[in-house]
C-alpha cells in the first residue's frame, strides 16, 4: 500500500487542476493472483481516488492475473491487446 499512498500524495495536488475534468482513467492492474475478484480491494482504492478527480469518466479496469514473473504478460496476448485498445480508444 505504500506504493498507492504515494500515488495519492503525489497527484494530491493536481485535484484542483481543471485540465483533468472530463479526462478517461485507465487502470491497469497486474498481481500473481488468479482470481480478479481478489484484486478488488486495491481496484476499489483506486476508483475512490479517481472519482475525487472532476468530472472522470473511469474505464473497465484491465486485469493481467497470474503475473507471476517478469515477462508473464508476454505470454499472454489477450492482455496485451486489450491493453493496446485502451491506449487507441483513451
Amino acid at each position: 500500500m505504500r506504493t498507492l499512498k504515494n500515488f495519492i500524495d503525489r497527484t494530491l495536488p493536481l485535484y484542483p487542476y481543471k485540465g483533468f475534468a472530463g479526462k478517461k482513467w485507465q487502470l491497469i492492474i497486474s498481481a500473481a493472483e488468479e482470481d480478479k475478484e481478489n484484486m478488488q480491494h486495491a481496484v476499489g482504492d483506486f476508483m475512490g481516488l479517481m472519482e475525487c478527480m472532476e468530472e472522470p469518466v473511469i474505464a473497465e479496469p484491465i486485469y493481467g492475473i497470474g503475473a507471476w514473473q517478469l515477462g508473464d504478460i508476454k505470454n499472454k496476448p489477450e492482455l496485451i491487446e486489450q491493453a493496446r485498445r485502451a491506449g487507441v480508444n483513451a
